[in-house]
C-alpha cells in the first residue's frame, strides 16, 4: 500500500536482553543479573514497543474496516487488500502477545525484587 511503513522490528526487545548481539540477535541475559536501573530501562523500552505495536494495530483495524465496508472498493483491489491487511494484523497481534509475555516476565522480576507478593 503506498505510504504504508512496516512496523519497527521489536524482536530485539527480549525480556532477557539488554543489547543486540552482532547480526541483530538479542544478547541473552539472566534478568536477575541486571541492576534495578537496567531492569527499569528494559521495562520502559518494552512498554514503549508495546504502545507502538498497539498504535499500528489500531491503524490496521481502521484500514481493515475501511476496505471491508466497501468504501475502498474502487480504490483498492478490496479482496487482496483485505487479505494482506488481515495477515499483517495477525502478525502484529502475535508480536504484541509475545511482547506482553516479555513485559510480564520483567515485571515479575521487578516484583520479586521488591518483595511482592510477600511470602507468609
Amino acid at each position: 500500500m503506498p505510504g504504508w511503513a512496516a512496523p519497527a522490528d521489536t524482536t530485539g526487545m527480549e525480556a532477557n536482553a539488554t543489547t543486540p548481539a552482532p547480526g541483530g540477535t538479542p544478547a541473552q541475559v539472566d534478568l536477575s543479573t541486571l541492576s534495578d536501573g537496567e531492569l527499569t530501562r528494559l521495562l520502559r523500552r518494552l512498554e514503549g514497543g508495546e504502545k507502538t505495536l498497539s498504535r499500528r494495530r489500531a491503524v490496521l483495524h481502521d484500514r481493515i474496516d475501511f476496505v471491508r465496508n466497501g468504501v475502498a472498493s474502487e480504490i483498492y483491489a478490496a479482496g487482496d487488500q483485505l487479505d494482506a491487511l488481515q495477515r499483517r494484523e495477525r502478525e502484529i497481534a502475535e508480536e504484541r502477545r509475545l511482547l506482553h509475555e516479555r513485559i510480564d516476565t520483567v515485571r515479575a522480576e521487578r516484583s520479586k525484587r521488591r518483595g511482592y507478593p510477600r511470602e507468609q
